[in-house]
């Protein structure tokens, strides 16, 4: 499941108002080769400086030349560190497009299983709810239907009609109903699972483009 269909998923049948795990991992491979990109421009321009300060070593004279020797003599390294740092930032976001793009696809089979036990649920009650008079306070939908409470509601009116066969079929379709809930919940809860996986990921990434940065030589990030 894309991103895009995770977006317009229902997740309200999950108690979700949208997409909990949202983000593009094309996107972000987008931004890993443009990294990368640069990454290879800084090491290709110290590679440059560095030839440009071997070839003239010594060669200049006067006032100046101290100094200009000076910051000629750092600037490969400082390409070389950016050129790193580049590096640095598309390896951290490598791997938070590869675990995005896997926390996703889990959602999107949660989802479905969710959405699917849902639609269950709410087929069996309305179906019990047309035959045996069900009164509800609150909004939503009432998730309470199983087994046990569909046997006890529609006692009342099986002992009125003496019909036990009422009372077996409210039985099974609350066994059918609880069962429905039960795989609603489990999904809701891997859900959660997810988000949990999905907020570390994120956490994860952003030390790691702070770590790379941190790396980066002053006069680059003047």
């Amino acid at each position: 499941m894309t991103s895009q269909s995770l977006d317009a998923g229902d997740w309200t049948a999950l108690d979700y108002t949208g997409n909990p795990v949202p983000g593009d991992p094309d996107a972000v491979t987008v931004l890993v080769h443009q990294f990368l990109n640069q990454a290879g421009q800084a090491q290709e321009r110290g590679a440059q400086l560095s030839a440009v300060h071997t070839s003239n070593a010594g060669r200049m004279q006067g006032d100046y030349a101290a100094s200009f020797e000076n910051i000629l003599e750092r600037l490969p390294s400082d390409s070389t560190a950016l050129g790193e740092t580049y590096q640095s930032c598309a390896e951290t976001l490598s791997g938070f497009a590869s675990e995005l793009d896997d926390i996703q696809s889990q959602a999107g089979e949660a989802l479905q299983r969710g959405t699917e036990a849902d639609a269950g649920y709410r087929s069996a009650l309305d179906e019990f709810s047309s035959v045996v008079p069900l009164e509800f306070s609150g909004t939503g939908v009432w998730r309470g239907l199983n087994e046990a409470t569909a046997t006890e509601l529609a006692s009342p009116m099986a002992e009125e009609a003496n019909n036990p066969e009422l009372l077996e079929w409210a039985g099974e379709i609350g066994q059918y109903a609880g069962s429905a809930e039960e795989d609603r919940q489990a999904a809701a809860a891997a859900i959660g699972d997810l988000v949990t996986s999905y907020q570390d990921s994120i956490s994860r990434c952003s030390q790691g483009l702070q770590n790379a940065v941190s790396g980066v030589p002053r006069a680059q990030l003047t």
